[in-house]
């Protein structure tokens, strides 16, 4: 068992940042409100730089987690990242297409965006999204759960290095929306606005990513992140990246009591798309 298997099992809530998970401390004389734990994502020796403690998570919970398995792990995740890198990642055995209604989402919404589920772990029980690079080859999947399962969303291959989504959107006017998640782009694509793409976290963005889509003749972003103070701060950086590639960019706001695109009205994306891009516009 892996490090985020076991995470998973535990029903312990983390974060992904570069080699490591985020976590609230393990120490039972730690009330850790602030996630301060970085776990290994292949040794899973932990350490909370808040309070000190340390250890290795399979041996926290009562696990041998010996140096062979350690370095096979390592070896394994080595030769899966360097396939992946060249043929991309399969979707898994069993897999259906995903043909409801979910959270305001149409099934039709979902067809395009190749939603599917399987009742294979990790994905049992979760709407999966796959991510395709500019190369249309899949690079990650975007997995979200139904059931208030813990965490929310999960991305497969951990460490993978999400691009901007849907590499199909198709600019309106020359103009790309970006937006935070993958439920904001859906419920913009459900309303009209299939010009935007989600860019996975704030942390995510760079410079390469956004020439990517002047090499699309893309030339100006459409930044609607969210309405909160941490939203708008993303909003900032990701036009100050704009700025330093000669890329026009424009921050949007969301309309007043609504936090994220995700809780837009259909009927409010269609208003927006008018807003924005005028009563005819096409893309």
């Amino acid at each position: 068992m892996n490090v985020e298997e076991l995470l998973i099992e535990k029903d312990i809530e983390y974060t992904s940042k570069g080699k490591d998970f985020i976590v609230r401390c393990l120490s039972k004389d730690h009330d850790d409100h602030n996630p301060s734990m970085r776990i290994d994502k292949e040794s899973g020796v932990f350490h909370c730089f808040s309070c000190g403690y340390k250890g290795q998570l399979h041996l926290f919970f009562g696990l041998n987690q010996n140096v062979l398995d350690t370095t096979r792990s390592r070896l394994i995740n080595k030769i899966r990242l360097k396939r992946q890198s060249t043929t991309g990642v399969e979707k898994p055995s069993g897999w259906l297409p995903y043909k409801s209604n979910f959270r305001g989402i149409s099934a039709g919404t979902f067809e395009k965006f190749e939603t599917f589920t399987a009742v294979i772990s990790p994905f049992t029980d979760r709407l999966c999204f796959p991510v395709r690079d500019i190369s249309t080859k899949i690079v990650a999947f975007v997995c979200r759960g139904k059931r208030g399962m813990t965490p929310k969303y999960y991305n497969t291959p951990v460490g993978a290095n999400l691009p901007l989504h849907p590499i199909s959107a198709r600019p309106i006017k020359d103009t790309v929306i970006l937006t935070e998640g993958i439920f904001d782009v859906l419920k913009l694509w459900e309303g009209g606005l299939t010009n935007a793409m989600c860019i996975f976290g704030v942390q995510g963005v760079n410079e390469d990513k956004l020439s990517l889509l002047k090499l699309k003749g893309i030339r100006k972003v459409d930044i609607l992140l969210d309405s909160d103070t941490a939203g708008q701060m993303g909003a900032e950086k990701i036009k100050t990246i704009c700025d330093r590639i000669n890329l026009d960019a424009e921050i949007k706001q969301l309309p007043e009591g609504i936090n994220d695109a995700g809780d837009l009205s259909v009927e409010q994306v269609r208003n927006m798309r008018r807003l924005y891009y005028g009563k005819n516009s096409i893309n």
